[in-house]
């Protein structure tokens, strides 16, 4: 253990780190251009970041919020993920301010001190010099990944976490993993093993699973060359600790899913994106997009138009960090005689760098496990952070086996007459890494009139009153609306104090069949509808028509014959419906806006929740059909609270004339019907009792073997309809 002047002399170091890490931080990003109570981000993924991040600090937690996705409320279960420590950040910066605008900017400034300190703790316990290692944590810090990621994606931007999953991977290739506390020193590296893994399963899936694919790399290594089952095994013990952190952060979520069914509509994944998210390796060497030096900015703009350009951008290493990681492949076939320290760190180091490349790069590994396995995790480009860990890491080891070869020969005395230069290094890489950074004018702009519309709607509304958004737009992941970008309808909530919003609510759920009916419908039956189901208001986002929504706001202002609020950007509009309520309510009673109700929940109908294996619904003019693997579930949903004879209606068929089984069972029955490529109609009279009912469908039909279509298809049921009592149809 170190002695007190040592444990000094190490914090001095760490905060060294840290000043030099924040002052990089002021100078790259402008930081005294930007006010913290502006978002920096306001558009796509960082909107959608923004509306959990705000639930969270309203109601304590990112898995539920009824202020989106009103009447029902948003249930973000379908859509999980395993990041409580990001949200332990937030949590702990919520002491100094509630806004979601501030916190977010907090937790993209803080990842930077963290991701030094992460760094330099694995670069000091594998007794790394103090210079080389403040070096190397600050380059990690300001790699082009942190600002891609940004604060779209937030929390792959705090990838602090990273660092941890190299030490326990390296100590696997040691034989040294192990948890035990008999003496100071094992208690000390089982708590940074128990402490690592924790970080690493509550940061997020892809951390974790990379994570997982390096610590059992590491034991496949240790079996091929120590021929030890032992120390291969030992890698088990931290993949099943991340397992079961993982675990925990998801247990809501599998809970909600076991209760409700799987969500066929929500994170569908096909293995090809597994190529079109890919490594590429000339992104890992080539400059970062938007270099500083023009030349450089040229050669990656026209790579950039190759194909497969994406978020894979985001991999690029710098000068530094291409050297460490061309040096780590040179290393594995350089033959070593003497076997030091140095070169027998940079072989495992190198090992780790082959397999992560072997893994993520386009075509390879990753690919497989997607295409044989679960093509959930697709995006294996994200690995690069990992990678550049290794670089940087190799580019640390170097530097200081550098600087002991000058001192044992004399050629410095001293790490004072080095300092400067090392210095000039780390200014050189950090500028090389980074691009020009400024707050947007645009987006203070943008920002700064969606509040001020809003807070103008909240003045005219009680509180808590629900607002009904168009264009409909299903809720999580779906391609740009007209000039309207994905989630840009969480600019209402994000700007509110006290009101309820019809967006976020989970597609392929009840609430969110309501929601696209209800603004499906014709003008007027729409208005009377939204009325009735309790909303207070109208919100349009022009952005989201062709015709910037002019045609619908005629429509909608010849019927309530007012004109509509417009926001000062004039992109937002909004119709206060409290006249309309009562002239509505006058004409059909409070009898006739309930039963109106009753028919737009479902109460006097039955919704239709596809579940299992389904896949989303298709269309091609009056035809809308899903495509489902050998077996998949409907469940029809009965709100009424009493028993319902239904007939459920559709055509289905399999991808071939040879006639297949289709078997239909309810209720411990089953019907059994023949099915091929011709389309067959079938029906069936069912009981409903009130609540879920479930339906199963499967089938013995061959896959259908389609281009570039991933998906286990075996057969499909087209137009499907359930008809009650009430004469009323759904489907």
């Amino acid at each position: 253990m170190k002695d007190k002047g040592q444990m000094f002399k190490e914090v001095l170091a760490y905060l060294l780190a840290v000043v030099i890490c924040l002052g990089f931080f002021v100078y790259v990003t402008n930081a005294w251009k930007q006010d913290l109570k502006i978002p920096y981000s306001y558009s796509w993924d960082s909107l959608s970041s923004a509306a959990t991040m705000k639930g969270f600090l309203e109601k304590g937690s990112y898995l539920s919020n009824d202020r989106i996705g009103a009447p029902y409320g948003a249930n973000f279960n379908d859509f999980p993920a395993s990041d409580s420590l990001h949200y332990g950040i937030a949590s702990v910066l919520s002491i100094f301010t509630h806004k979601w605008e501030m916190i977010m900017q907090l937790i993209f400034i803080v990842s930077f001190p963290l991701s030094v300190i992460a760094a330099m703790f694995v670069f000091r316990y594998f007794r790394q010099s103090i210079i080389a290692s403040i070096i190397g944590s600050v380059l990690f810090a300001f790699l082009p990944y942190h600002f891609w990621r940004g604060i779209n994606h937030l929390f792959l931007a705090c990838y602090f976490t990273v660092p941890f999953a190299v030490l326990i991977s390296i100590e696997i290739l040691n034989g040294n993993f192990f948890l035990r506390f008999k003496t100071k020193g094992e208690t000390y590296r089982s708590v940074v093993f128990l402490i690592g893994c924790a970080l690493l399963g509550c940061s997020g899936i892809y951390y974790a699973y990379f994570a997982c694919f390096f610590f059992m790399l590491s034991g496949f290594i240790c079996l091929l060359r120590d021929k030890s089952f032992k120390n291969a095994l030992s890698c088990l013990v931290p993949v099943i600790l991340v397992f079961v952190f993982v675990t925990a952060n998801l247990l809501p979520s599998i809970i909600y899913k076991k209760n409700f069914g799987e969500n066929p509509e929500v994170a569908v994944r096909s293995p090809v994106e597994s190529e079109l998210y890919g490594l590429k390796i000339a992104q890992i060497v080539l400059p970062v997009t938007g270099h500083r030096i023009s030349f450089l900015s040229r050669i990656k703009n026209f790579y950039n138009i190759f194909p497969l350009v994406n978020e894979n951008d985001s991999a690029a290493l710098g000068a530094l960090g291409a050297l460490g990681f061309f040096a780590l492949l040179v290393f594995l076939f350089v033959k070593d005689e003497e076997k030091n320290e140095t070169s027998i760190l940079l072989k495992k180091l190198g090992m780790l760098n082959l397999g992560a490349l072997l893994f993520a790069v386009v075509g390879g590994f990753g690919a497989v496990f997607s295409l044989l396995i679960s093509p959930k995790i697709r995006a294996y480009n994200r690995i690069s952070i990992f990678i550049a860990f290794l670089a940087l890491f190799s580019c640390v080891v170097i530097i200081d086996k550098l600087i002991q070869m000058a001192k044992e020969r004399k050629f410095i005395k001293s790490n004072r007459v080095l300092m400067p230069f090392l210095l000039a290094i780390m200014m050189a890489g950090v500028l090389d890494q980074t691009t020009r950074m400024s707050p947007s004018e645009g987006i203070k702009q943008e920002y700064l009139s969606d509040r001020q519309f809003v807070s103008g709607i909240e003045k005219l509304l009680p509180e808590n009153s629900m607002i009904f958004q168009l264009p409909y737009v299903p809720y999580p992941e779906n391609p740009p609306v007209n000039k309207m970008g994905d989630y840009e309808q969480f600019r209402g909530y994000l700007n509110s104090r006290n009101l309820r919003w019809s967006y976020g609510v989970i597609k392929g759920r009840i609430g969110d069949e309501i929601y696209r009916n209800t603004a499906e419908l014709p003008a007027e039956k729409m208005l009377e509808a939204v009325v009735a189901l309790g909303y207070s208001g109208i919100y349009i986002d022009r952005f989201g028509y062709a015709d910037n929504g002019s045609a619908l706001e005629k429509r909608i202002g010849n019927i309530l014959n007012e004109s509509p609020v417009v926001s000062a950007n004039k992109r937002l509009s909004f119709f206060d419906l409290s006249a309309y309520s009562g002239v509505l309510l006058g004409r059909n009673g409070a009898a006739g806006i309930e039963r109106l109700r009753k028919q737009l929940i479902g109460l006097e109908q039955v919704n239709v929740l596809w579940l299992s294996r389904f896949y989303p619904e298709e269309k091609q003019g009056n035809r809308k059909w899903r495509w489902c693997a050998s077996r998949g579930e409907v469940q029809l949903v009965n709100l009424s609270g009493t028993p319902k004879t239904v007939t459920i209606k559709a055509c289905v068929y399999s991808g071939y004339a040879a006639e297949s089984e289709l078997k239909i069972e309810y209720r411990g029955q089953a019907e059994r019907i023949n099915i091929s490529s011709s389309r067959r109609t079938f029906s069936k009279v069912l009981e409903l009792a009130p609540g879920v009912n479930r339906v199963v469908f499967s089938s013995n039909a061959p896959r259908v073997v389609a281009e570039n279509d991933f998906r286990n298809l075996r057969f499909a049921l087209e137009n499907f309809k359930v008809s009650g009592e009430s004469g009323m149809d759904n489907k």
